[in-house]
């Protein structure tokens, strides 16, 4: 089959592979977009049920996170708060090992906040500059050899504390709370700035992040291919040439793959790529676990509910109410070992909190099960920040890495995806031609 021709390929249509698709084509590139799934959006995916619309990945935006927030501004879309649309909690459940306790939301925050507080200025001190993750280097390393709970070991704290961080960290890394690194932690404390978890964690798009996404595509150039899956990446002396499930060729300068760390093992990159990336690969970032919507039968007052990690699920809170009950979203560890989609799976689950409680539906997505996602969000198991983000972050021939699994700021997080995005399409720009290096940019401004 005859090669099809274009100066960029991006694999996939996230965030990152949008940010990156607008930028190169709005800068006379020829930009093709392969998806293999059969919608634009990624890792972000708004989905109906219960007559209204659910996040059922992305979700998270706030101010402190500039890149997202400069999209948001561009192309007009609002936020919302949960906390204006009903959301205050009533009370606050926390399930420790075998003993569950029912305490106030304040009691909750108040256990939270003081753990946090002991961690903000290790935070600020480890990355005083978040968007330079190794500007110190040492405490980094030392920081980035330990896993949770040996960094919140460091710190002192008292029990009752430590416990309910520790299972709060559990939901955050959407794997058990000992596989991620304490640096993980330090990355998102250091990145807002002050602001607390509850504040970033509050705030949604109005419209949903997919809306984002489609229009930053909708502003682009580019020529969006779905279901066109990816099998094989091939670097030549010319550039690239990319083979498709379907057979399809495409022979580019250079290739954006956007694929998350966890799902680079379903490409075949000839030659393979470098001994540090095939290292990551294998070693697997932390997170595996699951997140989704479910509907309890009856009236409940709004709640908060967290468990220890070795629970199936770690994470309660009321979201909505609907005609005859209540939708809360709910955060698992592991999904290998559990099954959304099984009502008595899920309802045993969360009888660990509500004894009496009736499960009627659930909605959401096995991302860790996805072959082209393979994770959830993402988070570095320990020493992986250190041993790998710098290499994954260098190209390879024609061959670049975007996405918010590669991102120096709000690793994890969309804010990530997008700041990787524009610099891979910058880094691209100046390979290419059409963009100034920061070093010509400085001689012509010392010549003006």
């Amino acid at each position: 089959m005859a090669s099809k021709n274009c100066d960029v390929v991006v694999v996939g249509a996230g965030f990152a592979g949008a940010v990156a698709a607008r930028e190169l084509s709005n800068s006379e590139h020829n930009v093709v977009v392969l998806e293999g799934r059969d919608r634009i959006g990624g890792r972000v995916w708004s989905r109906q049920a219960w007559g209204r619309s659910f996040e059922v990945g992305g979700q998270l935006v706030h101010w402190s996170q500039p890149h997202i927030w400069a999209e948001l501004t561009r192309y007009g879309f609002e936020i919302f708060d949960l906390h204006d649309e009903g959301q205050g909690f009533a009370k606050s459940l926390f399930l420790n090992g075998n003993r569950l306790e029912r305490m106030s939301p304040e009691e909750m925050d108040d256990r939270i906040g003081r753990g946090l507080e002991r961690i903000s200025p290790v935070a600020r001190a480890v990355f005083e500059r978040p968007y330079d993750p190794f500007f110190r280097e040492s405490e980094v390393e030392q920081a980035d050899s330990l896993s949770m709970p040996e960094g919140l070991a460091h710190l002192g704290m008292p029990e009752d504390e430590r416990a309910i961080l520790e299972a709060a960290f559990t939901a955050a890394f959407s794997a058990p709370v000992e596989r991620g690194a304490y640096t993980q932690a330090l990355r998102r404390l250091a990145s807002a700035g002050g602001f607390s978890v509850g504040d970033i964690i509050r705030f949604r798009v109005r419209g949903g992040l997919q809306a984002v996404v489609e229009a930053i595509l909708a502003d682009s150039r580019a020529e969006v291919l779905l279901n066109t899956a990816v099998e094989r990446i091939e670097r030549t002396d010319g550039g690239v040439r990319i083979h498709t499930a379907s057979g399809a060729e495409w022979a580019a300068k250079a290739v954006v793959v956007t694929a998350p760390v966890n799902a680079l093992s379903g490409i075949n990159f000839v030659p393979p790529l470098s001994e540090a990336k095939r290292a990551m690969i294998a070693e697997r970032q932390a997170t595996q676990g699951s997140m989704f919507f479910l509907q309890l039968v009856g009236e409940y007052e709004p709640f908060v509910a967290l468990a220890s990690s070795e629970h199936p699920l770690t994470w309660m809170e009321t979201r909505t109410r609907i005609d005859g009950g209540v939708i809360a979203q709910v955060l698992g560890p592991d999904a290998a070992r559990f099954d959304m989609n099984d009502l008595t799976q899920v309802q045993a689950a969360v009888r660990q909190w509500l004894p009496d409680a009736i499960v009627a539906g659930t909605l959401g997505h096995n991302w860790t099960g996805d072959p082209f996602s393979g994770q959830t969000w993402t988070i570095a198991r320990p020493g992986q920040l250190t041993k790998y983000h710098r290499e994954l972050v260098n190209p390879e021939g024609g061959v670049y890495l975007a996405g918010t699994d590669y991102a120096s700021g709000w690793y994890g997080y969309v804010d990530g995806a997008i700041e990787s995005g524009l610099t891979v399409a910058q880094k691209l720009r100046r390979a290419l031609g059409g963009a100034q290096s920061p070093e010509q940019a400085t001689n012509m401004a010392e010549r003006s």
